[in-house]
């Protein structure tokens, strides 16, 4: 009898600290604002092949929505995109349709980061490349 009272206090005390809520050994990160990229940049790409390239884009910002213009030695066109936090995604809306992803470096001011330079990988119908981008002022 001892010893079925015993087992059925360890499962009950096993089943508490089981249904107990998880305590977390560090609270999450605060969720940053989207780095403000809004502006005139020049790109310098080199591309799959190798070949290097100077691209002009152009970018509306609101909140983390892009909007803009692609201008490239080859084609231009309307792009689109989003800002998460210090990460860029845009692609453009061209014959042959470029996507490019990145991570925007600048000063913070207010917790947010205003967008210096951007570098990141690119992709296009023949393979990925490199890209870097520098704010016009």
């Amino acid at each position: 009898m001892m010893r079925r009272v015993a087992f059925l206090a360890v499962i009950v005390s096993a089943s508490a600290l089981a249904q107990a809520p998880p305590t977390p050994s560090s609270p999450a990160p605060p969720h940053q604002p989207p780095a403000s990229v809004a502006g005139s940049w020049t790109i310098t790409s080199t591309g799959p092949r190798g070949d290097t390239e100077t691209q002009l884009i152009q970018l509306t910002q609101n909140d983390a929505a892009l909007t803009g213009h692609f201008e490239g030695p080859h084609q231009s066109g309307g792009l689109d995109g989003i800002v998460n936090e210090q990460h860029i995604v845009f692609r453009t809306h061209t014959r042959w349709v470029l996507t490019f992803r990145g991570r925007v470096e600048g000063d913070r001011v207010d917790g947010r980061v205003m967008g210096k330079t951007i570098a990141g990988l690119f992709h296009t119908r023949n393979g990925t490349g490199q890209w870097q981008a520098t704010k016009n002022w």
